[in-house]
Order: structure tokens, then sequence, then C-alpha cells
């Protein structure tokens, strides 16, 4: 979806979850998240606090540090303070400060949204930095001045909610069952 925080006009994607374990069609949506991750310039890896970091979390960890992309660390399903003191066991993961939101709620989301602009205004930088190093037709041709975001994490950690409240719409499907989202929605 096309988005815009603060004048800053970027693409956001949602994904379906990715599982080490999935098989079958719940395989392809993982293999589908690993293409967002691969495409976009920033990352933001969300985590269920109410469930608290599991295996699969950390699995997925892996293979973001692998994209060198940069990553902002968001603890979804915090409703208050003392949720958020709950849930600092997620600097364990090494990703800094994370950002703590109720997607459902709307808490954290204009913080959240701030974070990504900056890291999208970095990856600006970077990316004029390199095009003025090889001032070749083809550095310019591969310079894309929108910026895209991929929402990562398991199955049913508020990949879509967050979506909806980033986007300030209903633009996808909720619901309590995993899997709702079935391919990446940009």
């Amino acid at each position: 979806y096309s988005a815009n925080w603060a004048g800053y006009d970027f693409t956001l994607m949602d994904t379906g979850g990715w599982d080490s374990k999935a098989e079958g069609l719940e395989e392809q949506v993982s293999l589908a998240a690993e293409l967002a991750i691969e495409i976009s310039d920033v990352l933001v890896f969300v985590v269920d606090t109410r469930v608290g970091v599991q295996l699969q979390d950390e699995q997925l960890l892996k293979l973001i540090r692998k994209s060198n992309k940069p990553c902002i660390l968001v603890g979804n399903k915090v409703d208050n303070e003392q949720e958020e003191l709950d849930s600092m066991e997620l600097w364990n993961l090494g990703l800094g400060e994370p950002a703590f939101v109720s997607a459902l709620h709307g808490r954290g989301s204009g913080d959240l949204l701030d974070r990504v602009v900056s890291e999208l205004k970095k990856a600006d930088l970077n990316k004029t930095n390199l095009a003025s190093l090889d001032n070749s037709d083809e550095e310019a041709d591969i310079y894309n001045p929108i910026r895209s975001v991929a929402l990562v994490g398991k199955p049913n950690v508020g990949k879509s909610s967050l979506l909806n409240q980033l986007a300030g719409d209903k633009r996808v499907v909720v619901s309590d069952v995993a899997g709702t989202t079935r391919d990446p929605v940009d």
C-alpha cells in the first residue's frame, strides 16, 4: 500500500508470516515473506509480546540478519505501560530498542512510523551516496525514489492489524485465524 507519514512517501507491504516448518500453501506464504524481506528497504519485525519470543521468531531473525537491512523490532499487543515493562525481554534479541505497540488500539503507531521514516531516510542517503560514487546509467536505473517497508513475523502476531493501523484504514482482513494473509500485500 502507498503510505505517507510526515510528508514522506513509501510502500508498506504486509506478509502472511514466516514459518520454518511450513508445508504446502503455508510454505509458499513463507517464501513470499522471504521475497518481501529481499525487496524491502526497511524491515519491521513484529513479535507477539503475549506469547514472548519463540524459537520460530529466533529462526526468522537469522534470515533478517542475513539480509543486512535496517530492522525495527516491534512488540505488538502492548496495551499499557505495565505490559511494556513485562516485554523487556525483546532487548535480548539484539536489535536495539523495541517499539511497543498495540496494533488493535493504535498505541505507539505514530512513534513507530517516525522510526520507519527515519530508517527510510537513511536508506535514501545511502542510495544517493552509492549513486554518486558510480555515475553510470545502470546505477541510475536501479535507484527507485520510493522506499518500501515489509512487515514480517510469524503467523498471527498482528502484522495485518498493524498495517491497518499504520495505513489509517482497514486495508486487509484481520482474523484470529492464523494465515488469513496469504500473499504479501503492498
